[in-house]
C-alpha cells in the first residue's frame, strides 16, 4: 500500500471497509456515524476510498468564482469542485450519494435533468465541499515522521462520504489516518455498540480556551457542545487568567532547552494542576499534556531517565489515560490501562 501511495496519484487498489459502523440520526447535529457493535481500543472502524481526490502535483491552479457569496476557491480545491462536477455528470447515479452530505443552509435546485441531461448544482457541490473536504497528508506515516518533504503536508484535497458522516469532539474517541487515498479510522477507547464516533475539526491547544474553540470552529457553522468545552465555558475568568499566566511563565521556565530551569517548570505545572477541579479521567487536562511532553524529552536528552518516566506518566494521565501499576511506588513498575484518553500524535 505505501509503495502505491507513492505514485501520483496516489490511487491505491483497495475497497471499503464500514462494517463495523452505520450513519443514524445525532441529535442535535443532523446524522453522524455510529458503532455497529462493540468496539475496543485500537479497532478497525473504518477504511474508506475517497469518493473524489485530488492532489497538488496535477493541479491546474483553477480559479472558482461564487457568484452568490462572492467568494473564490483557489487551486486543488477547485480542481476538486470541478473532478466532482465531472464525475456526477457521467455518473449521474453517485449524485444522491454525494448531495446527501451536509450542505448548511443551501437550498439546490429541485429540478434533475433538463433534455435529458442531468443538472449539476455546482454550487451545492461547493458549498459541500467547503464543510466536507478533508486536506490530507499522502500518507499519515510519512507525515509524523522526521524526514523532510518539498511536499505541503496537506497536498491533496479528498472527499470521504462515510467519514463525512464523524460530527465534532474535543473529546475524540476515534483517531484517522491517511494512505494513498484511502482513510483509516481506528477507535481510541472502548465504545459500546451504538455510540456516536466523533473526533476533533480542530485540534485543542495547550492554551485551550472555550472562545479559542468556538473561534476554530466558526467556519463549520456550529459550537461545540463537548463535555470539555461545557467545562471550559464555566471556568471562572479569574482561574482561566491564573491558568494562561502560569503557562507564559512556564514558556519563560523552559526558555532554551538546554538552559532550562526545569525545577521552576515542574514547580509552574503543579501550580497549573491546581487550577482544575475535575479528575483528569474525567476531562482531560489539555493544558498539561504538551509540557510534560516537553519536560519528558529534555529529561530525556540529560539521559535522567527516572525522571522521563516520571513526566511521562504525567502526560497519559493529562490526557485521561487511568493506568494501573502493580507497585506504585516503582517508575518501572509492570502496568495495565483501565482507561484509555485522548491520543495524540506523540503518542502513536
Amino acid at each position: 500500500m505505501y509503495r502505491a501511495a507513492k505514485d501520483t496519484p496516489p490511487c491505491l487498489d483497495n475497497a471499503t471497509f464500514a462494517g463495523n459502523v452505520e450513519v443514524q440520526a445525532s441529535k442535535g447535529r443532523g446524522r453522524g456515524l455510529f458503532t455497529a457493535k462493540d468496539v475496543i481500543a485500537g479497532e478497525l472502524l473504518l477504511c474508506e476510498k475517497a469518493f473524489s481526490y485530488c492532489s497538488s502535483k496535477h493541479s491546474k491552479t483553477s480559479i472558482l468564482i461564487n457568484t452568490h457569496t462572492s467568494q473564490a476557491t483557489l487551486g486543488t480545491q477547485a480542481d476538486l469542485i470541478t473532478d466532482i462536477v465531472q464525475k456526477i455528470f457521467r455518473s449521474p447515479s453517485l449524485m444522491p450519494v454525494f448531495t446527501s452530505l451536509y450542505h448548511g443552509d443551501y437550498e439546490p435546485v429541485d429540478e434533475a435533468e433538463v433534455d435529458g441531461m442531468p443538472i449539476i448544482d455546482t454550487f451545492l457541490v461547493n458549498r459541500i465541499v467547503s464543510f466536507n473536504v478533508f486536506g490530507c497528508p499522502r500518507t499519515s506515516l510519512e507525515n509524523h515522521s522526521a524526514k523532510s518533504t518539498s511536499e505541503s503536508p496537506h497536498h491533496t484535497c479528498r472527499i470521504f462520504i462515510k467519514a463525512s458522516h464523524i460530527n465534532h469532539s474535543c473529546y475524540s474517541n476515534a483517531r484517522r489516518s491517511f494512505i494513498g487515498d484511502m482513510q483509516i479510522v481506528r477507535a481510541t477507547r472502548n465504545i459500546p455498540a451504538g455510540s456516536e464516533i466523533v473526533f476533533w475539526y480542530a485540534i485543542p491547544g495547550p492554551n485551550y480556551t472555550y472562545e479559542k474553540t468556538q473561534e476554530k470552529l466558526k467556519n463549520w457553522g456550529f459550537q461545540c457542545t463537548c463535555a470539555i468545552c461545557q467545562q471550559s465555558k464555566k471556568i471562572k475568568k479569574n482561574v482561566s487568567s491564573k491558568r494562561l499566566a502560569l503557562l507564559e511563565a512556564l514558556k519563560a521556565a523552559f526558555g532554551n532547552r538546554t538552559s532550562a530551569d526545569l525545577p521552576k517548570a515542574e514547580r509552574i505545572l503543579n501550580a497549573v494542576e491546581k487550577t482544575y477541579t475535575e479528575l483528569a479521567t474525567d476531562l482531560p487536562r489539555l493544558a498539561l499534556w504538551h509540557p510534560y511532553l516537553l519536560l519528558t524529552r529534555i529529561y530525556c536528552s540529560k539521559n535522567q531517565q527516572d525522571k522521563v518516566i516520571e513526566t511521562a506518566w504525567k502526560v497519559l494521565k493529562s490526557l485521561g489515560f487511568k493506568i494501573k501499576r502493580q507497585n506504585p511506588l516503582s517508575l518501572q513498575s509492570p502496568f495495565e490501562i483501565e482507561q484509555w484518553g485522548l491520543m495524540e500524535d506523540c503518542l502513536t
